[in-house]
């Protein structure tokens, strides 16, 4: 009986509570690092170099597109799109952060429900 170990029922320990609350921060963090990346290296934004490769064409030209003012333009637009991404993470990664903070027995029992079907 000496060689047994004795683990606390899984009531009684934290099944996913710290984790998912990390994994939600870390993953905020992750986005907010890719954001703030490529808003100080914009030179180096595939996106833009689509859109530079894009305007190259005739057609755009056709279309009555000036592309010197829209490069004039688009990397602002582009700053907006990134800014509009890390708003929206903080707001939902950090919303389920405080979710899974706050709600952290609700959850927990609904995964002990779900492993005891």
């Amino acid at each position: 009986e000496d060689d047994v170990v004795k683990c606390d029922p899984p009531s009684q320990r934290p099944i996913y509570g710290r984790w998912r609350v990390a994994s939600q921060l870390y993953l905020m963090s992750v986005v907010l690092g890719y954001v703030g990346y490529r808003m100080a290296n914009p030179d180096t934004d595939p996106i833009l170099k689509l859109v530079k490769t894009a305007l190259a064409s005739p057609e755009v030209s056709q279309a009555g597109i000036d592309p010197k003012d829209f490069m004039a333009q688009f990397p602002g637009e582009l700053r907006l799109l990134y800014l509009g991404v890390a708003g929206l993470t903080v707001l939902y990664q950090g919303g389920m952060a405080l979710y899974y903070l706050r709600r952290r027995a609700a959850v927990e029992a609904a995964i002990e429900e779900d492993a005891g079907t």
